[in-house]
């Protein structure tokens, strides 16, 4: 997930950091975390906030017309500061989070390398390599969770079905699930400029062509991140399908596990208990969209045999999509400067 680091070092000066991308949901879930995180040991770092629309590198110090002067944004209650992302906003910055587009990370991505900071993408659009630190999709992070757990039980097969939040496409997202709600009640027309098809009240194995990504790049961003951390921490790799849910946040798994023999459910529970997750015991409140919000860690809920094929447990799992992500950003970013 990232380059070895030196073990931490004293600092006589706050961090210098950058988050791109404006002042949307994942921007502002970095912003929060930062201050209790590892890269305020030497203070509160220094934040300055680039606006969306960045300028590709090849422009010679030109800016784009998106985000050519400094404008006011607002970060929950807090009015900050939106600044064009060019080489002279950038110096002396320590990291910058990509918390945008795509689009908009690979054309800025190079320019914040070439000014030395380290580039966070949370938005999968870069491949991790030198001062390039990519974080997984929230759901391979909570498989690789639990995987390992499994595997040390011996588990023959996995399969993992993931239900894909309205949030992952940020506040456009949701505000075209809660429209939709409301019109349909309403016997009117729907938006779909997001998600090209209707998902309020729906569950959808493919969405319009307007949605960009398309759910499959969605599985195949999923699929690539498991591949990177199942190489390192050797659990096998599960089939895997992904479902846009009518959810407004958090990221929902049922997980399917499949032994030749069934194991012991105390076995199981204390494999899980093991894993780096908060696992919830039977009798116990079990893992919703609605309990995750906020957290940073996943929640895994008490196995349940299968009905009809003994060796099967299904599980399931939940976790914010937006703090895991903005989490293991803020991890990694103090781990490749020297904070961990």
């Amino acid at each position: 997930m990232a380059e070895t680091s030196p073990s931490p070092r004293p600092r006589s000066r706050p961090w210098r950091l950058g988050i791109a991308g404006g002042t949307g949901l994942q921007a502002r879930e970095v912003a929060e975390l930062l201050p209790s995180s590892a890269l305020s040991q030497a203070g509160e770092p220094v934040l300055r906030y680039f606006a969306p629309g960045s300028k590709s590198p090849a422009s010679n110090g030109a800016e784009s017309d998106a985000g050519a002067e400094r404008h006011l944004g607002g970060l929950g209650a807090e009015a900050v500061v939106l600044e064009p992302l060019n080489a002279a906003n950038l110096e002396g910055l320590d990291a910058v989070f990509f918390a945008g587009s795509a689009a908009e990370t690979r054309a800025a991505a190079p320019l914040v390398q070439a000014a030395g900071a380290w580039a966070v993408d949370l938005g999968s659009a870069l491949a991790p390599g030198a001062k390039t630190l990519r974080v997984p999709h929230p759901a391979a992070q909570m498989l690789a969770a639990v995987l390992p757990a499994l595997a040390a039980l011996g588990v023959a097969a996995t399969a993992a079905t993931v239900f894909e939040p309205a949030s992952e496409r940020g506040m456009a997202g949701l505000e075209e699930l809660r429209d939709q709600s409301l019109r349909l009640l309403a016997a009117q027309s729907i938006p779909s400029a997001v998600f090209g098809a209707q998902i309020a009240y729906n569950l959808r194995v493919e969405l319009g062509e307007e949605a960009q990504p398309p759910l499959a790049e969605v599985a195949a961003t999923i699929a690539a991140d498991l591949r990177a951390l199942g190489a390192s921490s050797g659990f096998a790799l599960p089939a895997l399908q992904v479902l846009q849910a009518p959810v407004f946040h958090a990221h929902i798994i049922s997980l399917l596990a499949e032994w030749p023999q069934p194991p012991a459910s105390e076995a199981l529970h204390a494999a899980l208990r093991s894993a780096p997750v908060a696992f919830c015991a039977p009798g116990e409140p079990q893992p919703e969209a609605t309990s995750a919000a906020g957290e940073s860690g996943v929640r895994v809920g008490a196995p349940r045999q299968d009905l009809l094929r003994p060796g099967i447990y299904w599980i399931p799992l939940s976790a914010d999509n937006l703090r895991l992500r903005a989490a293991a950003a803020v991890h990694l970013a103090a781990r490749a400067l020297g904070c961990l």
